[in-house]
């Protein structure tokens, strides 16, 4: 004699014979699942935020090693892909050459890559440590250029000789921080 399976019912009767507490467990789990996934997609796609760890940004990005100083930037990951990054926009990258911890736990790194370019990470051994850098992009690839005097100077193909590059109006009136201003202070 042959045992006799169970005969599939739709979701909702299968639903309605579980006991209160499961079915509200079920809601539960399927409503932070789902809002899991939704949040991970937009912060992998489209939006995410970091914290700007040093002080290389100033005067308009203040970073601080602290934990609760320095400023945050939410980033449009979703703009990038279709338009690239410009001259003169604020950009967050890693460092090209990933790094590990080193091995006796100090908190110094070193590269993640042997000279034959083979990995040398090692999954919860070894983790490869990732860190972000928040910078103004001033060169683009295929630029020649040089820094002096604080200047930029970039390669001019049109008169052939190095000129200095300036930045827009709306990227400086965005950049200028008043120190002082006739009537702003009591004193001046």
């Amino acid at each position: 004699m042959r045992p006799t399976l169970p005969r599939m019912t739709d979701g909702a009767a299968l639903e309605a014979s579980l006991p209160e507490p499961q079915r509200w467990l079920n809601g539960f789990c399927e409503n932070w699942l789902f809002a899991f996934l939704v949040a991970m997609s937009i912060r992998h796609f489209a939006l995410e935020a970091f914290r700007i760890p040093t002080a290389s940004m100033e005067p308009m990005l203040y970073g601080d090693p602290g934990f609760f100083t320095g400023d945050n930037v939410v980033v449009d990951k979703l703009t990038r892909r279709f338009r690239g990054v410009q001259r003169w926009d604020v950009t967050v990258f890693q460092f090209p050459q990933p790094e590990v911890e080193s091995p006796n736990g100090s908190r110094g790194t070193r590269p993640a890559i042997d000279a034959d370019g083979d990995r040398l990470e090692r999954l919860f051994l070894r983790p490869l440590t990732y860190s972000n850098f928040v910078k103004r992009a001033i060169a683009l690839p295929g630029d020649r250029f040089y820094i002096a005097n604080g200047d930029l100077h970039l390669w001019d193909e049109t008169t052939h000789a190095f000129t200095v590059a300036r930045k827009p109006a709306r990227t400086q009136e965005a950049l200028w921080q008043p120190v002082l201003q006739h009537g702003a202070q009591a004193d001046y």
